[in-house]
C-alpha cells in the first residue's frame, strides 16, 4: 500500500532510526552457508569519485497522537477462540482491524456491536466463540473512539497496519477462504486475491524492497560496496590481519542503516564475489599495496562526503582510521539523556529493524542495535537494559507483555519477538 508521510530534516542520532513504517516487513537474504576457499584475496579497487549530496531527509510517521510512557494494560483474551475444530485465521489485532477496514470501505460506520455481527457472520463457528477480545483491542491506541460510538483506525497506525494486514492475509489466504462465508469480503480488501499467495507474496516483497528504497535513498552511502568491503576488512581484522565474513557484514549493517531500512542484501553490485553465498567463517585479507590504496582512496571520498555521511551513520569516527588529524571526525560532545521511553519500545524498535525471517532477534543484538543508536545505552548502561530484558524470561512485567520471550536454543541468552496478536497495539504504543 502507498504511504504518503512527511519529511522532515534530520536533527539527532534518534531521529535517524526513525522511517520503521515503510521497512519492517521485508524478509532479508538468508546467508547460505556454502564453503568457499580459506582466505580470499579482496583485489583493490579503482576509485569512484561519489559527489556529496543534499542534506538528509528522514521519513517520520505522522506524530500528532498521545505519546505513551507505559504500555496498555489488559487482560488478554487470545485464548477466547481457541477450539478444536476451527483455526482462527488471523491474530485478534489483524481480525478486529481487518474488520474496521473492511467496514470503512463498505462506508459504514464502525461500533463495537457492527464488528462483533459482522465477525460472526463472516466467519464459520464464530456464532457460539466468546468475542471479548474485541473490546480490549478497540481500548488501545490502535483505534479512535469518537463521541457517537463508532470507531476509526489511528492516523499514525493506519499505513503500518495495512502493510500488516495485507501480509498476514496474503500469508494465510487458503486458511482465511476456508473458513470465511463470504470469499468476496477477502476481495474486497485484497482485490487480487484470485492471483493466489504465491505470487502475491512475491509480489508484495518487491513492492515494499522498491518502496522502500524509494523512501530512503538518502540514507544509502555514498561510498561504492567494494570500497566498503575494503573498510570493514581494515576495520574487522584479526592480529593475523584476516576478517571473516561474519564479522565483515555485521560491521556494515550496524554502522549504515541503509541495509537495514531497505532489507538489501549487501554486496549486490559486486555479484562475482557471491557474498550472499559465502560462508560465515570465510576469510578475507588485503595486501600491504591494496591497504596503503584503498586507503587513500577511501580518505578522499569520506572526506568529500563527510556531512552526509554524519548524516546516516551512528558513528562517523569510525572513519578517524584512514584519515588525516586534521580531518578528524570529533566524537558528539553532548552528555546523551535517557530516552524517554520503556525499555519495551527499545525492543520493539529494534525488532522491527533487525528481526529474522520470522521477526526473532537475540538479547545481545537488539541491545547492540539499542546502544548504536541511543548513545545513552554505553558501557554500565548497555549492562542494566541487557540484564533488564533477559529478566522477561522469568519475571513478567507491563514492558514484557508484548513479546514472545524464550531462550536460544542452545544456548544461555533470550531472544524476543513481537507477539503476533499484539503487533498493532505494540505499534500503536511505539507512535
Amino acid at each position: 500500500p502507498h504511504i504518503s508521510l512527511p519529511t522532515q530534516p534530520i536533527s539527532s542520532i534518534t531521529n535517524r532510526i526513525q522511517g520503521m513504517v515503510a521497512t519492517s516487513f521485508v524478509s532479508p537474504v538468508p546467508v547460505n552457508t556454502i564453503s568457499k576457499e580459506a582466505y580470499v584475496r579482496y583485489p583493490a579497487p579503482t576509485m569512484t569519485a561519489v559527489p556529496p549530496s543534499s542534506p538528509l531527509k528522514v521519513v517520520v510517521p505522522p506524530s500528532n497522537h498521545l505519546t505513551l510512557v507505559s504500555p496498555p494494560s489488559y487482560q488478554s483474551t487470545s485464548s477466547s477462540l481457541s477450539s478444536p475444530t476451527v483455526r482462527q485465521p488471523l491474530p485478534n489485532d489483524i481480525l478486529v482491524f481487518y474488520i474496521v477496514t473492511l467496514e470503512e470501505k463498505k462506508k459504514k460506520s464502525v461500533t463495537h456491536e457492527t464488528i462483533v455481527t459482522e465477525m460472526r457472520k463472516l466467519f464459520l463457528n464464530f456464532n457460539q466463540k466468546d468475542l471479548k477480545f474485541v473490546h480490549d483491542v478497540l481500548k488501545t491506541n490502535v483505534y479512535v473512539h469518537s463521541p457517537d460510538g463508532n470507531y476509526q483506525i489511528s492516523p499514525h497506525v493506519k499505513p503500518f497496519g495495512t502493510a500488516v494486514l495485507m501480509k498476514y492475509i496474503i500469508d494465510n489466504l487458503d486458511e482465511l477462504i476456508k473458513t470465511t462465508n463470504d470469499i468476496s469480503s477477502i476481495k474486497t480488501v485484497l482485490p487480487r486475491m484470485e492471483q493466489g499467495s504465491v505470487k502475491l507474496k512475491s509480489d508484495f516483497v518487491s513492492q515494499t524492497l522498491d518502496f522502500s528504497k524509494k523512501k530512503c535513498i538518502t540514507w544509502k552511502p555514498p561510498i561504492p560496496e567494494n570500497l566498503l568491503l575494503a573498510f570493514a576488512i581494515l576495520s574487522t581484522a584479526d592480529i593475523n590481519d584476516c576478517a571473516t565474513h561474519s564479522t565483515i557484514i555485521q560491521f556494515i549493517y550496524e554502522n549504515f542503516p541503509w541495509y537495514h531500512l531497505t532489507r538489501q542484501c549487501f554486496g549486490l553490485t559486486m555479484p562475482e564475489k557471491n557474498l550472499d553465498k559465502a560462508n560465515p567463517e570465510t576469510k578475507y585479507v588485503l595486501s600491504s599495496s591494496e591497504t596503503a590504496l584503498v586507503r587513500q582512496q577511501l580518505k578522499n571520498l569520506v572526506v568529500s562526503s563527510m556531512t552526509q555521511l554524519s548524516n546516516i551513520m551512528p558513528r562517523p569516527d569510525i572513519f578517524n582510521t584512514i584519515l588525516d588529524p586534521e580531518n578528524f571526525v570529533q566524537p558528539e560532545a553532548q552528555k546523551h539523556t535517557r530516552p524517554p521511553f520503556p525499555d519495551g519500545v527499545m525492543v520493539a524498535i529494534a525488532l522491527l529493524h533487525i528481526g529474522d525471517d520470522y521477526g526473532w532477534a537475540t538479547a545481545l543484538k537488539i541491545q547492540k542495535f539499542v546502544e548504536m543508536n541511543f548513545p545513552f545505552y554505553e558501557l554500565e548502561m548497555a549492562t542494566r537494559f541487557l540484564s533488564s530484558i533477559s529478566g522477561w524470561i522469568e519475571h513478567k512485567t507491563l514492558d514484557s507483555e508484548f513479546f514472545n520471550v524464550e531462550k536460544e536454543q542452545g544456548g544461555m541468552m533470550a531472544r524476543y519477538q513481537i507477539k503476533s496478536d499484539k503487533l498493532l497495539t505494540a505499534f500503536s504504543w511505539i507512535g
